[in-house]
Parts: C-alpha cells; structure tokens; sequence
C-alpha cells in the first residue's frame, strides 16, 4: 500500500550538512540483539535490517525485521567515520502509539565485521529499554557468543550503582 508519508516525503533539517554521510560501504546494514517477538511473545536472537539511502539533503533510514518487508521505523543518519547516529520514528503516521528509537554504532571500533552499539527505544507500554547490538554489513549468524557479549557487563552494572546512570560498553574490548 501507499503511505501518506511517501507522498509527501518529510525533510529532515540537520545542523551540520557535513554529517549527512552513509560511512558504510553498504546501503544494508543488519542489526543483532535480544529481541521481543510480538508473534511468539518470547525473547529471542533477533535480526533487523536497516536499509540505508542517501538523498540530497539527508541519508534515509528503513528500519524492519529481515524476514518480513514491513517497514516498522524511519528517519534518518548523522555520522562521521567514527560513530553513527540513527534517529527513527513509527513509518506510519496514523500508527495508534507515538514510537522513537535511536541506534549509537561505534564503527572506529569494529571488529571482524562486526560494530556494536546500542538501540534505545520502547516496549508497547511505552516503557523505555536500551540494548546493545551487533551491527555488520554482512549477513551473519547470530551466535549464543554474540547474544551472551551483548549482556551488561558487571562493569556495566557497577557504573550503574555508582553513577545513577547506565554507560554501556560498546568499544569490543
């Protein structure tokens, strides 16, 4: 079906024209994490595709579980050859819940084919949840090893009690 966003494509003002870069040298990116299935209503190994497109003014973001081809977030990219920034919000503009995420990839630090960082979002309650992910341009298998680095570490926790804040990890030390 058609979207009234696709036929009037929304503008995104960024500040500096210079970040308005796809650093990867893909338009695909596949995202790995602990993901909750709305079919099963479990948590699983969970793969999402973000297909990348770089417009004039902009780079587009598509955001979508890999075997299924409903667009479920959109927006767009802010980067530079260090980190990227995604910011996303629900593709269909009438969607019943307001949705935004953001995605934080550290690519400087990426290691085998593989970049992590984090996924900030919601559940359907509205209540806020941060993940870390795998990130790679290639189509990998999700392994038990990727799903238990992607656990906060006791480092992670500890930063946590003394700072009132959650630090993750996302540098593949």
């Amino acid at each position: 079906g058609i979207y009234i966003s696709d036929l009037f494509e929304q503008e995104y003002k960024n500040i500096n024209k210079e970040n308005n870069i796809n650093p990867f040298k893909s338009n695909k990116l596949y995202c790995y994490f602990y993901a909750y299935d709305y079919k099963t209503r479990e948590y699983q190994k969970g793969k999402y595709i973000l297909n990348i497109m770089q417009r004039p003014d902009f780079v587009r973001v598509d955001y979508y579980i890999h075997n299924d081809n409903k667009i479920y977030l959109r927006g767009y990219m802010n980067s530079n050859k260090s980190v990227c920034f995604i910011s996303l919000e629900n593709y269909e503009p009438n969607n019943a819940r307001l949705e935004h995420a953001l995605i934080e990839i550290n690519i400087l630090n990426g290691v085998n084919d593989l970049m992590l960082g984090v996924l900030i979002g919601t559940n359907a309650q509205c209540i806020p949840s941060i993940r870390k992910c795998y990130f790679s341009q290639k189509d990998v298998e999700f392994t038990d090893e990727m799903l238990e680095n992607l656990k906060p570490s006791a480092s992670d926790i500890q930063m946590l009690k003394e700072s009132n804040a959650l630090y993750l990890d996302i540098f593949n030390n």
